[in-house]
């Protein structure tokens, strides 16, 4: 193959969350699940909060 270079990227920083901030929402969520004046949407079952989880768990 002729005339092929490799493309060229600059480099980056990965964003991530730091531990406060994690926190932050784990606090967050735990008022939202344990809320009892719920007014719109599906009633708190949990499942969010695992989601979380699961994701900061990942690294997602």
């Amino acid at each position: 193959m002729d005339h092929v270079a490799r493309l060229h990227r600059e480099p980056h920083i990965p964003a991530a969350l730091m531990a406060p901030e994690a926190n932050v929402i784990r606090v967050t969520i735990a008022q939202r699940e344990s809320a009892a004046d719920h007014i719109s949407g599906p009633k708190p079952d949990g499942k969010i909060g695992s989601m979380i989880e699961v994701m900061l768990g990942a690294s997602a």
